[in-house]
């Protein structure tokens, strides 16, 4: 029962012939071998379906700098500083000089009779009066032909002419409103009003 014959004919017959495969082995994948899908696409293919696009080229990439006419047009639309300090009036032109005498005289007689109940209106009008003497002593932002209106409103004031000035005022603020307004218009338009209940 030991003989090698027999463990040849037992255990031999295994190793020399391996049983068949499965039936139920699964097919080989349908898809590309493995490393050779990026080839499914050709590399000049564009993305999205749009023209070629090359990435590398520097000059199809915009340019996100300013070119230097848009730096020298930036720099020239910055304002330029004050050349005198707020509440310098020693630079105000000669042709600017009754505005200041005139809106500031009117201004400190309005202060001194207001009533205590408009002293937070009082001051924040000569606030921004102030602000528009700033303008006439450093002659920037306003152009002559403002300044002359100007002028005629605060001849009216004096003179005790509300509508007129009231008038004036509104034309000026239609026209340079937009482009010389600021915070110094308003303040000119509430001295009108003041100034017209302020006893003389």
């Amino acid at each position: 029962p030991y003989a090698p014959q027999q463990q040849q004919a037992t255990y031999g017959q295994p190793l020399a012939q391996p049983p068949p495969p499965p039936q139920h082995t699964p097919a080989p994948p349908q898809g590309p071998p493995r490393g050779k899908a990026p080839q499914a696409l050709p590399p000049q293919d564009p993305p999205y379906g749009g023209p070629p696009v090359q990435l590398s080229s520097p000059q199809q990439m915009p340019d996100s700098r300013p070119s230097t006419a848009q730096s020298q047009r930036a720099s020239t639309s910055t304002p330029a500083a004050a050349k005198y300090p707020p509440g310098d009036r020693a630079h105000i032109p000669s042709h600017a000089q009754p505005v200041f005498d005139l809106l500031s005289a009117d201004m400190a007689r309005v202060k001194s009779k207001a009533p205590a109940s408009f002293k937070p209106q009082v001051n924040d009008t000569d606030k921004r009066l102030n602000i528009l003497f700033d303008h006439l002593n450093n002659e920037d932002l306003l152009k002559d032909d403002t300044i002359d209106q100007l002028l005629q409103i605060a001849q009216y004031i004096k003179g005790r002419h509300f509508d007129q000035a009231q008038q004036t005022f509104v034309d000026m603020q239609t026209a340079k409103g937009d482009t010389e307004g600021g915070v110094w218009m308003v303040g000119v338009k509430r001295l009108i009003a003041m100034s017209k209940v302020t006893p003389a």
